[in-house]
């Protein structure tokens, strides 16, 4: 009996053995913005928004990240350092895990976009940015 029980302990032990190893690969991560000038904008000037993207609890070499955004208020363009132009609602691989991108409004008054950020595992984050611009251009003296 003790003999049996002994081989069908092993036997159990042996078969729920694994020779794989499970790598995690699927990290949350945060994304943050450097402070940037919000008021007093002029029309047509670019605003610069420094981001970083940062793993929580770990890292995978092979994730992706990916974001949208959404002008709720105020018209105007987003591009990067590069001067790719980014579409609304668009999804946009992003390169680097720090990263500008430039606002440039094309209408006065307030201006409010939704940013969406995701990993290639489904993790997401949202920022929201507003600013204004001066109801005023100021035009250079000739």
């Amino acid at each position: 009996m003790k003999k049996t029980f002994i081989i069908a302990v092993l036997a159990v032990v042996m078969l729920s053995c694994n020779d794989t190893l499970d790598i995690q690969k699927d990290f949350a991560f945060e994304i943050t913005h450097l402070p940037f000038r919000n008021t007093d904008i002029e029309l047509g000037e670019q605003v610069e928004i420094r981001f970083q993207i940062r793993s929580v609890g770990g890292e995978y070499s092979g994730t992706t990240y990916y974001f949208r955004y959404f002008p709720f208020q105020g018209r105007g363009f987003l591009t990067d350092e590069n001067a790719r132009v980014f579409f609304p609602n668009d999804l946009f691989e992003l390169e680097n895990k720090i990263f500008r991108l430039y606002y440039q409004p094309d209408s006065r008054g307030q201006h409010e976009l939704g940013l969406w950020f995701f990993n290639s595992w489904g993790h997401s984050q949202e920022l929201s940015l507003s600013f204004t611009t001066t109801e005023e251009v100021v035009q250079p003296s000739q």
